[in-house]
């Protein structure tokens, strides 16, 4: 519901792309959710044919890295009693089981560090290898310490590095440690998994982010005309152009701003004059202004 009344009030929701998975045999969909509220995500839904029938067996979820069926899991796990759950699991299995159990118990009551004691004698009786409770250690670790996050994503990036599907989450450990390099990596894998263009838009914010303004106003003006109807790209050229002191082109973005946007011309004025100032001391600008 959440994501349905995020796509009403302008956020993204789109088809981007399909592969055939060698290795699950079957055909995958790719779909792009991009929401200001919460940034980028992908969806990748795997399908089945019994007989005539196609169907969506899973989903797999780039931000949480988890298929929904194992978000599912972790639900109903944390409203069945032990007592019902202990004869309904062999006992290998029911250590496993137990383990989430007081993992989610733990987590329920915002007892994280506890939590993360649980994940982790979890995650080296599985050899590390276990990807569902390597990210569960992630998620959980941003709670209790910026250490502890990072202990947990450098296991990660030993383990699972390859996967392009982590590429979304690892990107922002590497912009925390202003590793520019490896975040443009993770964008590319990202663009050979999915071939998405929209990832124009973070490549043009790794460029600003880097200073490369240059660089940053091509993959923007790449955004404008893939994507008109989303406006952040407009206003990140404006700052570009005004880096640049490209006042001509700064000028002729204002006005389609104003003739695609809710912002009308006095709003852009004032936010001209407050933020960019070497653009609202230029002739092109108080010309802009007197027309």
């Amino acid at each position: 519901q959440e994501m349905s009344d995020a796509v009403k009030n302008g956020d993204f929701y789109n088809f981007v792309s399909y592969h055939f998975d060698e290795k699950d045999k079957t055909y995958h969909l790719i779909f792009r959710y991009y929401t200001t509220k919460y940034g980028l995500d992908y969806h990748d839904y795997r399908l089945l044919q019994h007989t005539k029938d196609i169907y969506i067996d899973d989903i797999f979820v780039f931000s949480s890295n988890q298929k929904l069926s194992e978000t599912l899991k972790l639900y109903y796990l944390s409203s069945v009693p032990k007592k019902i759950l202990n004869p309904l699991f062999k006992n290998s299995d029911f250590k496993y089981i137990l383990m989430l159990k007081n993992f989610v118990d733990a987590r329920s009551a915002n007892q994280y560090q506890k939590a993360q004691q649980h994940l982790t004698i979890l995650h080296k009786k599985l050899h590390k290898k276990d990807r569902l409770i390597a990210f569960l250690r992630l998620e959980n670790a941003r709670h209790i310490s910026e250490e502890s996050y990072f202990e947990a994503m450098d296991d990660i990036l030993n383990n699972f590095y390859t996967d392009p599907t982590i590429q979304l989450t690892t990107k922002q450990y590497h912009y925390a440690n202003k590793d520019y390099d490896e975040v443009e990596k993770c964008i590319n894998s990202l663009k050979n998994y999915t071939n998405d263009p929209f990832l124009d838009f973070e490549k043009g914010n790794l460029f600003f982010a880097k200073k490369n303004y240059e660089s940053a106003a091509i993959f923007y003006e790449n955004m404008l005309q893939n994507f008109p109807a989303f406006h952040l790209p407009k206003f990140s050229l404006l700052v570009v152009y005004n880096h640049l002191q490209q006042f001509k082109k700064a000028t002729k973005l204002l006005n389609v701003i104003v003739q695609t946007t809710t912002y009308n011309k006095a709003q852009l004025i004032a936010q001209v004059q407050k933020k960019l100032i070497a653009f609202s001391k230029s002739t092109e600008f108080k010309l802009w202004v007197k027309k």
